[in-house]
C-alpha cells in the first residue's frame, strides 16, 4: 500500500472528529426541540458512522487512483481465517464472563444486579451493535487509518496510535452520556482508554493476518454487544474489562514479537 501524506491522515482524523461533533449537535437539537425517541435512536446510530462519512467526504484525497466500489471490494477481499476469528470472538465472551463473575464476587452482588438479560435488551443489543459502531466505524479506523499507521510506525505502535485516536473520538460521550463526575469520571476515562487501546491492538494484530474488514467489524461487534447488557456497577466492570483486555493484548503482542 502506498504511503499517504501526513496531511491527508491529519485531515481524515479531524474530519472524523468534526463529523461526529456535528451529528451529536444535531442529535442534541432534536432532543431539545422534538424529543422523539425513534428519531433519537436513529440519529444516535447515525453518529457512529462519522468515520465512514469522513471517508466518503475525503475519498478522492485518500484514494486518488481508486473508485469507491473498488476500494470497498478490496477491504472485504482478504481470506478470513474463520477458526481464528471464532476463537477471538469466543475469547471476548469469555473475558466478559470472567469480568462479571469477578465484579460479582468483588462487590458481593448477584449477577442479575449487574446485567439485564431480558429479551428486549438482547434484541436491542444485537440490533444496536449491528447497525452502529461495528459497521459504521471500521472503514475509517481499520480500512484507512490502520494501514497508514502500521506502515509508518509498525504493527504494535501503529495499532496503539489508532486505538488512542479511536478512544478520544468517543470523548464527547464521556461528558454527555456518562453519569460520573470528578475522580470517578477520570477513572472511567482511564479504564475506557485502556480497554479500547487494548482492543485496537487485538484487532490490529488479527486484521493484519486477514486483511478483511469483516474481522474488525466482528470483534468490534462483540465488544459493543457484551457491554450492552450491563445495567449497574459500570465503573467496576470497566476496571476489570480494562484489565482483562490489556492482559489479552499483551499476550498477543508477545506472540507477534517472538
Amino acid at each position: 500500500m502506498a504511503s499517504t501524506d501526513k496531511s491527508i491522515i491529519r485531515k481524515y482524523v479531524l474530519g472524523a472528529y468534526g463529523v461526529f461533533f456535528v451529528l451529536l449537535l444535531l442529535t442534541g437539537i432534536q432532543m431539545m426541540c422534538f424529543s422523539n425517541e425513534l428519531i433519537f435512536w436513529i440519529l444516535k446510530n447515525v453518529c457512529s458512522w462519522a468515520p465512514t462519512f469522513a471517508v466518503l467526504i475525503l475519498f478522492k484525497d485518500m484514494f486518488p487512483n481508486t473508485s469507491k466500489r473498488e476500494q470497498w471490494k478490496k477491504w472485504f477481499s482478504g481470506k478470513v481465517a474463520w477458526k481464528e476469528i471464532v476463537i477471538i470472538c469466543g475469547m471476548q465472551i469469555f473475558l466478559f464472563a470472567v469480568t462479571i463473575i469477578a465484579v460479582s464476587m468483588y462487590k458481593k452482588v448477584a449477577i442479575n444486579e449487574l446485567l439485564d438479560f431480558s429479551v428486549t435488551t438482547m434484541l436491542m443489543a444485537f440490533v444496536n451493535s449491528a447497525v452502529s459502531g461495528a459497521t459504521g466505524e471500521e472503514a475509517g479506523w481499520r480500512g484507512f487509518l490502520q494501514p497508514q499507521c502500521v506502515q509508518k510506525k509498525g504493527l504494535v505502535k501503529g495499532s496503539v496510535i489508532v486505538g488512542i485516536i479511536w478512544g478520544f473520538w468517543h470523548a464527547p460521550l464521556w461528558f454527555i452520556s456518562c453519569e460520573y463526575v470528578g475522580i470517578d469520571l477520570l477513572k472511567y476515562i482511564l479504564f475506557f482508554m485502556i480497554m479500547i487501546v487494548s482492543a485496537a491492538v487485538i484487532i490490529g494484530i488479527v486484521y493484519e493476518k486477514n486483511q478483511n474488514l469483516l474481522v474488525p467489524i466482528l470483534i468490534h461487534f462483540f465488544v459493543n454487544f457484551t457491554i450492552a447488557f450491563v445495567k449497574d456497577y459500570i465503573l467496576d466492570i470497566s476496571m476489570f474489562l480494562a484489565a482483562v483486555y490489556f492482559v489479552c493484548a499483551l499476550v498477543m503482542v508477545m506472540r507477534v514479537k517472538r
